[in-house]
């Protein structure tokens, strides 16, 4: 009873950056090359938790959903040690057998999996391209300092979800630490243990799942410190290269949507409809909201309710966006719809410049 606190405080979400100051003109010159070197510790290995306290982290950040209103979202429920103490207890208990088998599926190269995977992903940054050395003298190190199946849901049983945690450190030729943060990534595929004791391929899937989520803070540490827009958890890298075609991203709920999830929109941010600053676009009247540096947008209909779709896979407003974007020579990397129940009522773009400033001129 007393081990579980400890262990399961290791799986918190610790999406913490260290500096929030971007990198001067001398440390980016530092970084001619970067090799990716994985650490992972003897005794990473936590027994998997059951408890809703400690579930796999929630990648959507933020309270509560646009269409939820700023008094809902800022409801938080409140949780019971004791309750969770024995919830875990109870879990062990129901899961023993599975418990003593999955240490066995953790992939056995799961650090070579690591580095490969960060490696291509920073490598896919217009900044580092070209840069990934092992020789290098500059190393992104990756501590790993601990990796479990955590609860992701319950359906009849508790479902569980591999997750990695650790802490990212860059570190130049000099000794100097350029990049110091934590990280927690969890994949995607949430079933019952035995699911993952019995099928060691498809626990593989499953932490391949969470080492790309590795990879992609890895590459959000980057872009930080280079100012950039961090990409949401769920957007692919590199850049879109699909044909010079924006990738189109999977979409967002209005209920689960706010100013934090899934991108940070600090400029004309409503709580309550998400988009706050009334524009017209060639002859479309609509209303916006932006990232800090402009280069992410949420768009929607000025109608309070739209009576037709608002998508960024075709609509009269969605084009009228494109177009004009176009015309001021800013180019859109990644789009995902806003979905209302039953229809898109609005949609995101990435961009490779502040296309936010250019919209909002109109």
């Amino acid at each position: 009873m007393k081990s579980v606190l400890p262990i399961c405080a290791a799986v918190l979400p610790l999406f913490f950056a260290s500096c929030a100051s971007k990198w001067t003109d001398a440390q980016k010159a530092q970084l001619n090359s970067l090799a990716v070197a994985p650490s992972v510790a003897s005794d990473a290995y936590k027994g998997p938790i059951g408890n809703k306290q400690y579930s796999a982290p929630i990648i959507a950040t933020g309270g509560g959903g646009f269409a939820e209103g700023a008094a809902v979202g800022a409801a938080a429920q409140l949780v019971v040690e004791i309750a969770a103490l024995a919830e875990q207890k109870s879990f062990e208990s129901r899961y023993a057998d599975a418990i003593s088998r999955v240490p066995g599926t953790v992939p056995g190269d799961l650090g070579n999996r690591i580095r490969k995977e960060v490696g291509k992903s920073l490598g896919s940054h217009p900044f580092l391209k070209g840069k990934i050395s092992d020789a290098s003298p500059n190393r992104f190190v990756v501590k790993v300092e601990t990796y479990r199946y955590v609860r992701a849901g319950e359906s009849g049983d508790v479902l569980v979800t591999p997750a990695i945690g650790g802490k990212f450190e860059l570190i130049s030729a000099d000794g100097k630490k350029l990049i110091s943060n934590d990280f927690l990534a969890a994949g995607t595929t949430a079933k019952p243990l035995t699911a993952f004791a019995n099928d060691k391929a498809l626990a593989s899937r499953a932490f391949d799942e969470a080492i790309s989520r590795v990879g992609l803070q890895a590459y959000n540490a980057i872009a930080r410190k280079l100012g950039e827009t961090a990409l949401a958890e769920t957007s692919p890298t590199p850049a879109a290269t699909n044909g010079g075609q924006p990738l189109q991203l999977e979409p967002v709920s209005n209920l689960t949507a706010s100013c934090n999830n899934p991108y940070k929109l600090t400029r004309d941010c409503n709580a309550f409809t998400g988009a706050g600053r009334k524009i017209t676009v060639n002859g479309r009247k609509l209303k916006i909201a932006g990232s800090a540096d402009g280069k992410v947008v949420l768009v929607r209909d000025a109608s309070l309710i739209p009576t037709n779709s608002v998508s960024s896979t075709g609509s009269p407003q969605y084009d009228a966006v494109r177009d004009t974007l176009r015309a001021a020579g800013v180019k859109i990397l990644r789009q995902r719809d806003l979905m209302n129940p039953g229809k898109a009522g609005g949609f995101y773009l990435e961009m490779d410049r502040d296309g936010y400033s250019v919209l909002a001129a109109h």
